[in-house]
């Protein structure tokens, strides 16, 4: 599924990957302390691309925000949570 996606989103211009990449090093045109919706930052803790302290550094930031660790979680499993991340987003239950 990954493979195929990244074919999908490259097959007609590497322009979005190159925005991503941007973004990752330049300014984003706002302050996180300025984030006054609620928020929630979901890690897994077994993610070889993105360190738990990331998150951590985000969730410091960002006023109110919802800091999660799911324990041997890797990165793409947020693909599974996704339902629950976007049912939390729309009702605000509870995680």
């Amino acid at each position: 599924m990954l493979l195929d996606n990244y074919r999908k989103a490259l097959d007609k211009s590497a322009q979005g990957w190159i925005d991503d990449r941007h973004a990752f090093c330049t300014p984003w045109g706002f302050e996180l302390s300025d984030i006054r919706v609620p928020t929630m930052i979901w890690h897994g803790t077994a993610d070889v691309f993105s360190p738990p302290s990331h998150s951590e550094w985000l969730a410091v930031r960002i006023p109110d925000a919802k800091l999660v660790f799911m324990p041997d979680a890797a990165h793409f499993t947020a693909i599974t949570m996704m339902p629950k991340l976007m049912v939390w987003a729309a009702t605000g239950r509870r995680w």
